[in-house]
């Protein structure tokens, strides 16, 4: 993507895409192994709440896990229907821990360029949206401040 950097260079209404003939409006990107590396974080809070259950579960089995709905994800894990109490608990404990184990990261999760990024992209009149199945007071933990 071609950016506005010489001095006095006026930036144009959106960024020139590659070949230099489109012009980019909008970018929408995923949040988790995306924008942030939040994947390692989640997948021991994973083996956390799977051992306070009772399983013992390794970082590469949680982290097949990552990105499922909670049910189908505890249920894989701790080897028990998606309704079977003790799926229902480890979901309630991951759901409790999450801002403590993960978001309290905030933006230290960020991947190195992200911030200036993403600043370049907006100073430039593109759009920016996140994708990701996580609330936006989740994401304004992690960016350090809600968009």
């Amino acid at each position: 993507m071609r950016v506005a950097t010489e001095v006095g260079e006026r930036p144009a209404r959106g960024a020139r895409g590659a070949t230099g003939g489109e012009t980019i409006r909008a970018a929408v990107f995923d949040l988790d192994g995306t924008l942030a590396n939040t994947l390692p974080a989640i997948s021991k809070l994973l083996v956390k709440v799977a051992s306070e259950q009772g399983c013992s579960v390794t970082a590469r089995q949680a982290a097949t896990a990552i990105g499922k709905p909670p049910g189908p994800a505890f249920g894989r894990l701790l080897g028990r229907p998606e309704d079977d109490e003790r799926v229902q608990a480890a979901i309630s404990r991951y759901r409790e821990l999450f801002s403590y184990e993960v978001l309290c990261q905030g933006p230290q999760l960020l991947f190195p360029g992200v911030t200036a990024g993403l600043s370049a992209l907006r100073a430039h009149g593109v759009e920016l949206a996140v994708a990701t199945s996580k609330t936006f007071k989740q994401l304004a933990r992690i960016g350090g401040s809600a968009p």
